[in-house]
């Protein structure tokens, strides 16, 4: 992303902060490449069959940020880029707690987010849901920590991507990464 981007980011959510009509509508055209791009990178771990397309996590993701009445308070496009990634785990985590009433006899049918998440899980041995209580609690002892690990898992982010939305050196999103993965290593296990 360059400066006149942010810089465009920023200013409409200004006007979504100030109520501006039609501000909503223009901030997901203008940020939906860059959604698109994290959905992309995140479902390029996935196997080449899978049904879930990135499209389809952008779109719930926005419906949930362009819902949300406190979008354009403190506006900035780090931490909008940060809620957005944060949509995105809400979409993975709310669709595996779906997956898990299902196996305890849920009527609800499965959708195409199945084949994701029993990859994620599979693959990494995580629990979706044991993950979003374990950077819960990290969130609560350090944010950066569980900031970099939802934009790095959730968003997709490369390291010096997310060095970039934080304003931080990448030898510090480095560090933090590391630290992060040992702290949510020993919660997990």
């Amino acid at each position: 992303m360059n400066s006149d981007h942010n810089s465009e980011v920023t200013s409409v959510l200004h006007k979504i902060s100030a109520g501006v009509d039609g501000a909503h509508d223009q901030l997901f055209e203008l940020v939906f490449q860059d959604m698109r791009a994290m959905a992309n990178r995140m479902m390029s771990q996935q196997p080449a069959d899978h049904t879930l397309q990135p499209t389809a996590i952008v779109n719930e993701a926005a419906m949930r940020l362009l819902s949300d009445q406190d979008l354009g308070k403190n506006a900035s496009r780090r931490l909008f880029f940060w809620t957005a990634a944060r949509a995105m785990r809400r979409v993975l985590v709310d669709h595996a707690r779906k997956r898990s009433a299902l196996r305890r006899g849920g009527s609800q049918k499965p959708v195409a987010l199945d084949v994701t998440i029993e990859f994620i899980e599979s693959s990494s041995g995580i629990d979706l849901i044991d993950l979003d209580e374990a950077l819960n609690e990290l969130r609560d002892t350090n944010e950066r920590h569980a900031e970099i690990v939802t934009l790095r898992f959730f968003g997709g982010l490369e390291l010096k991507e997310i060095a970039n939305q934080l304003n931080v050196s990448l030898s510090t999103v480095e560090k933090d990464w590391r630290l992060a993965r040992i702290r949510l290593r020993r919660r997990l296990q």
